[in-house]
């Protein structure tokens, strides 16, 4: 899983291994509940209306539960969904082109596959402790 840490401005990698990990806690904040408030959406990229492909969106995604958004610079778009860009001149002289960014702030572009992957487990194994209880039920109702 990378991760951007904007304190530092470090782009990394985390591994899954015990090896690299401190405070190690179970974790349940994302489960069934959350699973259950995210809408899937399809669409159309603005600048290619030919190809409709399915998803969500970042910025609802966020708002169900954070850890599930990836964040990133907060860019200008134009109305074709590309980043804006501007020209200046560097030091040398040179013509030289930087993304336009709209704000310090860290805003929702994309989403967090692993934490999707920690919801989805969780919600599964909400389903399967809730399965077991209504097998218990019907047990004891079938044989009194």
């Amino acid at each position: 899983e990378a991760y951007y840490k904007p304190s530092t401005l470090d782009l990394g990698y985390t591994t899954s291994t015990k090896k690299t990990k401190a405070n190690i806690k179970s974790y349940n904040d994302i489960g069934l509940a959350e699973i259950m408030a995210l809408r899937t959406v399809s669409f159309t990229s603005k600048d290619d209306f030919d190809v409709e492909a399915i998803g969500f969106i970042a910025e609802e995604v966020a708002a169900v539960n954070p850890y599930l958004a990836g964040y990133g610079p907060d860019y200008a778009y134009d109305e074709l969904g590309h980043i804006v860009t501007e020209e200046y001149t560097d030091d040398e002289g040179r013509l030289q082109e930087k993304q336009v960014i709209l704000s310090d702030d860290l805003v929702p572009g994309g989403l967090s596959k692993l934490s999707f992957l920690v919801g989805l487990v969780n919600s599964v194994q909400e389903l399967k402790a809730e399965n077991d209880k209504l097998w218990e039920r019907l047990e004891l109702l079938e044989n009194g």
